[in-house]
């Protein structure tokens, strides 16, 4: 899934039970400089939402660095050349979950906002 002009609430889920929704993307008001995505915290190993086009990116909560999850080392299978310049891509393969440590989230779209 491409995160460009439109926003969309995401779920993320786990089979361990991890489970958590967040909007990813930008409103049209904003998108030439918000991007919203998913990014796996290093200082308190949360799963956040950053926004990908800021040029430097940090944890919301504890202002540590975060990896963002179109970035192959969070990935179970490595489909990515690596995080994408300007469009964040949300990976369609198992991805690290931040609860349990397993390749075992998934990303799913639930709607689109505008």
């Amino acid at each position: 899934m491409r995160f460009a002009a439109m926003g969309s609430i995401i779920k993320a889920l786990c089979s361990c039970g991890f489970e958590t929704e967040f909007f990813g993307g930008s409103l049209r008001s904003d998108q030439q400089s918000v991007c919203m995505a998913p990014a796996l915290c290093a200082g308190c190993g949360n799963l956040q939402t950053v926004n990908y086009l800021e040029k430097d990116c940090h944890c919301p909560v504890c202002r540590a660095t975060v990896v963002f999850y179109n970035d192959p080392a969070l990935q179970a299978e490595q489909v990515s050349s690596g995080p994408q310049p300007e469009d964040f891509v949300l990976p369609r393969s198992a991805c690290l979950c931040p609860s349990c440590g397993c390749f075992s989230l998934h990303f799913e779209p639930l709607s689109c906002c505008e």
